[in-house]
Parts: C-alpha cells; structure tokens; sequence
C-alpha cells in the first residue's frame, strides 16, 4: 500500500532531523500545495513533506487545490504535487491552470502508472516533473528539491 510505504520506509525515523538546534530561528519555509483523490496518499505525502520542513497546503481534487489557491495567496504557493487521475479536475489540467496564471509555478505530477497516459498532453510537459507512486520520503524530498532549486535559477535569470 502507498500509504504504508510512506510512512513504513520513508518517514520513520525523520522526525529528528526536522528539528533545529535554536526554535527562535523562523526561516521562510516554502509552501508546497498537495492534491489527491486517496485520502492515504494525501496525508503520507504531507506527513513527509511536513516532515522535511516545508509547510503543506491540502486539497482532494483538483476543484477544491483551484479553489484553495483563489482563496490563498497563490504567490506563497511554491510548488504543487498533484496526482493525474482524479474526479472534478485532473492533475494535468490543474497543472495548466495554475501555470496560466503563474507560469514559473512548478508542478510535480504523480501516478501509479509507469508513464504519462493523459491522452492530449505530450510526456515533453511532464518531462521532469514526473513521479511513480509509490515512492520513498527520499525520492518525494529529492523531486521536490530539485523543482523548488529549479524555479529558483530561472527566477534568478
């Protein structure tokens, strides 16, 4: 099971390197808005995230993360890990709205199939930006670094 896998391998243990020597210390943590359908993947992918010290924003469909961002100020958002296959609104059609509004905003995509199967989308827009569930905290951390590093240098352009 996703979840279990999550939780089970990748988030035991962690607890103790998200602590800091001095808690006074408040640091800009980047926000990461996460949407999935299963209620499992949603809260093993935030406790992870948590867990590396990014602050989570929920959503369980990609209505309610469009939503969310419209309620939010969607320029704290840094970063959105969607799953593809969900009710109301894909993952992928998600993806472009957001980036309509915010085109530097990365997008982490998630399925439990092996490739991009959205039938109107080129894998080119998921080259990337692409993750197989179920994955490890090590995994989700890396990605997720590496997108929030990603968008940094081409802000910095």
């Amino acid at each position: 099971m996703i979840g279990t896998r999550v939780f089970g391998i990748a988030c035991g243990g962690r607890e103790g390197a998200c602590k800091f020597a001095n808690s006074s210390v408040r640091v800009a943590k980047p926000t990461i808005l996460v949407v999935d359908d299963d209620p499992a993947v949603l809260a093993s992918t935030t406790r992870c995230l948590l867990l590396a010290g990014y602050d989570v924003l929920q959503a369980h469909d990609g209505m309610q993360a469009l939503k969310l961002v419209q309620e939010t100020n969607h320029s704290r958002i840094s970063l959105v890990v969607t799953d593809i296959v969900m009710p109301h609104l894909r993952g992928d059609d998600l993806g472009r709205l957001l980036r309509h509004t915010n085109p530097a905003l990365p997008v982490l995509y998630m399925s439990a199939f092996s490739a991009p199967t959205v039938d109107c989308v080129s894998e080119a827009e998921f080259e990337g930006r692409w993750s197989v569930k179920p994955f490890d905290f090590d995994e989700l951390t890396a990605r997720v670094q590496g997108l929030l590093e990603e968008a940094r240098r081409l802000s910095a352009l």
